[in-house]
């Protein structure tokens, strides 16, 4: 059996204690101690993190009255071996964040409760939010706020949270906010009359420590509606960020924090319109561009083929033009395009009424400009590297498919 010291030490880092036995794994070794300050994953709460004589934990789990710490390596690779004494420190950071997790996450439930009569389904403590399943699908935000609004109150009331072991018996008269799901020795919570829950997880010792409790979205999961929420450390850093944020959108759009939305919905709604203009006309321009190439190209053989050098254009312009040439029946196509840093991209396109057996010349033409790319009827593209050949690569397309190639 492995001495749990999170429980009676909460705040305590590093300790020292004795290898009772390591057990090889295929994710590494399971190093037993004699004691621990090594919370391991349960309740909704992820193990702690740290080393023991200097190595990653790289996992903290129980299993048969035994805390398995998990560290990579063989057995005979450690610096340690059975019987010896190690060190072990936990990351005060890591552990902090978590009882804030734990205890705010205890708050909202019992506001959930008390407030707005939802109870919670599931938890999950995440790395960068709580998240609460409730009983219900639908939770209005007016609600919302009136548990946020709770949960906050009792934080600056700073009520003392109070760990106590008690018989199942002895567990009906605290009023528990749900049933345990185990009997025997339980483990409660209680925070200062306001809330009573069976919890194994690690808590402040005050209400006050855990800061604040912010809900930040909800979404609907399995006939629940799931809460997210930032507690703690996070809900500060969340607000910090989100303020950042805000203030840049405020100088972009020279507004006050109250006109932001408004601002925001007209600068949307004028980008749309802009969209659509620029759409229209560049249809029409693709429609131009396309009947003057058409125009210039030369008919042999029943059909035109029509090649053409663009400089840095948009890919869906390029794709407008072809589709409008090949539109126009017993037309083959090849473009290129080239941006500024000298990289290009090109584009062979046929009509139905034409065919391209392009893996027949792909091989002699795709090394003169270094290109690679494929594609099926009625457009193949890829890339090029050398750009001062792809002239030669435009008339060489164009030498094949006059002579029927």
């Amino acid at each position: 059996m492995t001495e749990p010291l999170y429980y009676s030490h909460s705040g305590q880092t590093e300790f020292h204690a004795a290898v009772l036995e390591i057990r090889p794994g295929k994710n590494g070794c399971s190093v037993i101690l004699d004691k621990t300050c090594f919370y391991p994953e349960g309740g909704g709460q992820p193990s702690d993190i740290g080393t023991i004589h200097g190595l990653p934990v790289q996992d903290v789990k129980k299993e048969n009255g035994h805390i398995l710490h998990v560290i990579k390596g063989d057995k005979g690779d450690l610096p340690f071996a059975e019987g010896d004494t190690v060190t072990g420190v936990i990351d005060p950071d890591h552990r902090r964040d978590y009882m804030e997790q734990h205890t705010g996450q205890h708050l909202v439930s019992a506001a959930l409760l008390k407030e707005v009569s939802l109870g919670t389904v599931s938890v999950h403590h995440g790395k960068e939010y709580v998240t609460i399943d409730v009983d219900r699908e639908v939770v209005s935000r007016e609600e919302i706020i009136r548990v946020e609004d709770a949960a906050n109150r009792v934080i600056r009331e700073n009520h003392p949270v109070e760990i106590r072991w008690v018989d199942e018996a002895e567990a009906g008269s605290f009023n528990l906010r749900r049933q345990p799901k185990k009997g025997g020795r339980l483990r409660l919570v209680l925070i200062g009359g306001y809330d009573a829950a069976a919890c194994g997880g690690l808590h402040t010792g005050f209400t006050g420590e855990v800061g604040l409790v912010k809900w930040t979205g909800m979404e609907k999961i399995r006939g629940c509606q799931r809460l997210y929420w930032k507690i703690g450390r996070r809900a500060y850093l969340d607000y910090r960020e989100k303020t950042d944020v805000i203030n840049t959108l405020n100088i972009l759009f020279s507004s006050k924090l109250k006109e932001l939305s408004d601002r925001a919905g007209k600068a949307l709604a004028e980008q749309k319109r802009l969209l659509k203009e620029i759409t229209r006309i560049q249809n029409e321009r693709s429609r131009m561009l396309a009947e003057s190439l058409f125009g210039r190209s030369r008919e042999e053989m029943g059909k035109r083929v029509v090649t053409y050098q663009f400089e840095g254009e948009d890919a869906g312009f390029i794709r407008k033009t072809l589709d409008a040439l090949i539109s126009r029946g017993r037309t083959v196509v090849c473009f290129v395009n080239v941006m500024m840093d000298g990289s290009f991209t090109w584009f062979i396109g046929c009509s139905e009424d034409e065919e391209i057996r392009f893996n027949d010349f792909r091989s002699e033409i795709l090394p003169l400009i270094g290109g690679k790319g494929g594609g099926k009827p009625p457009l193949w593209q890829g890339v090029g590297r050398n750009p001062g050949t792809i002239g030669i690569f435009l008339n060489t397309f164009s030498s094949f498919c006059h002579k029927g190639r």
